[in-house]
């Protein structure tokens, strides 16, 4: 098992004890075959030297602890925000507590909080410590499996948004030779896997120019990914241990994105740290590029853009008109929400749930497209199904299709 080891010396006789413990703990769990099979490898699980056990990261972590004095242990969901963690009291604790079959310790702090199962045992020295040992490893995986039946990413996650400056690092250059970069985590920032970061380039654009997503929190400097060829300048010394590890989901350059109008619509003073949008500016910026899920994205990007006429640059500029919500409407309000080439009309498949969901599609060739090039909603887009959409885009012989050639595919 992957342990990362955090040396806080013990200074007492009963710190020594804790240690003690722990460490065999951490030799027995890593030889269980339950415990590895859900955490195992994981590069975040840790000895905290004395004090307790730790694993998983995400919207929470897991952490066992322990009590000689009161022989008991504890195993808790620890949440490293409260909006999270009122997510899970306020909606979900009742029914948290009915699949686990008794009542958890809840506690809310200023900026975190835990839900914690507490038993009381009989810890009698090592003889005793298998049996508490099996019951620490089975409470850990009972919490993760509960506690992870309620977890929706859409939900809990945070959007951040994050500044850049291309005149000290190139990061359009390295979001297209790269997925994932790891990004300073100076200010210990609350993330958590699975939030969205949003990239402000502050020079030369003045403009939310990037879509990413939390993937990893508190990688190591060590373990960083090497983008020092794209510093303008020289690296300087460096000031901080953990990164947070970003995978790039998106690349947009929209107007309705640039600072005077972010500032329009809620964006108080400048973006020179990382920070997070307040209501009024998420809701703007969401209906703007849309909730982040990966089932959403525009099907210009698949797996070989290579494929693509003209490359992935003049795509994401087809992907900007497919998205502006404007042109979307009128797109819809023109030729009216079903798929143009299967027919397929989620209403009346699925009822108030397919209610106004269809993608629409460019039907300019983009070996046409200029960027400069002003779209007509009415006669540059068409409505079509997800599926559609997708094999629209696959085409044949790297040339993507027209409505009537996918008709006929498909009859």
């Amino acid at each position: 098992m992957a342990i990362k080891q955090v040396n806080i010396s013990p200074q007492t006789e009963s710190q020594r004890r804790y240690q003690r413990f722990w460490k065999q703990f951490n030799d027995y769990s890593a030889h269980n075959e339950a415990f590895c099979a859900e955490f195992k490898p994981h590069p975040y699980a840790d000895v905290r030297s004395y004090q307790d056990f730790a694993v998983s990261m995400g919207p929470y972590h897991l952490c066992a602890g322990i009590n000689f004095n009161k022989q008991e242990i504890s195993v808790a969901a620890y949440f490293r925000d409260v909006d999270t963690w009122d997510i899970y009291y306020n909606r979900y604790k009742e029914r948290i507590e009915s699949q686990m079959g008794r009542q958890l310790n809840w506690k809310r702090l200023n900026t975190k909080g835990d839900a914690a199962l507490v038993r009381h045992l009989n810890i009698n020295g090592s003889k005793g410590w298998n049996d508490v040992f099996l019951q620490i490893i089975s409470d850990l995986l009972l919490i993760k499996r509960v506690f992870g039946s309620f977890y929706n990413k859409s939900e809990m996650r945070k959007y951040w948004i994050f500044p850049s400056n291309e005149n000290e690092f190139r990061l359009h250059d390295f979001f297209r030779d790269n997925e994932y970069i790891d990004w300073q985590n100076k200010n210990k920032n609350n993330l958590n896997v699975g939030d969205i970061v949003l990239i402000y380039c502050s020079h030369p654009e003045s403009t939310i120019r990037h879509i990413t997503e939390v993937t990893k929190i508190n990688v190591p400097v060590s373990e960083a990914i090497d983008d020092s060829a794209y510093s303008v300048n020289p690296p300087g010394p460096i000031t901080y241990q953990y990164c947070t590890r970003l995978k790039h989901i998106k690349e947009i350059n929209l107007r309705e994105l640039d600072f005077d109008t972010l500032k329009k619509h809620g964006l108080k003073g400048s973006i020179m740290s990382p920070q997070k949008p307040n209501e009024q500016l998420l809701s703007y910026i969401l209906s703007v590029i849309g909730d982040i899920e990966g089932d959403h994205l525009d099907y210009e990007e698949i797996e070989n853009p290579e494929e693509l006429i003209e490359g992935a640059k003049k795509t994401l500029i087809v992907n900007q008109y497919e998205r502006n919500p404007e042109a979307r409407r009128q797109c819809i309000e023109a030729h009216g929400c079903y798929c143009h080439v299967c027919g397929l009309d989620f209403a009346q498949k699925y009822g108030e749930l397919g209610e106004g969901f269809i993608h629409v599609h460019h039907l300019v060739p983009i070996s046409t497209i200029g960027e400069d090039y002003v779209v007509d909603p009415v006669k540059d887009l068409i409505p079509v199904c997800p599926n559609c959409h997708a094999m629209l885009h696959r085409g044949q012989a790297g040339q993507v299709l027209t409505i009537e050639q996918l008709r006929k595919i498909i009859k």
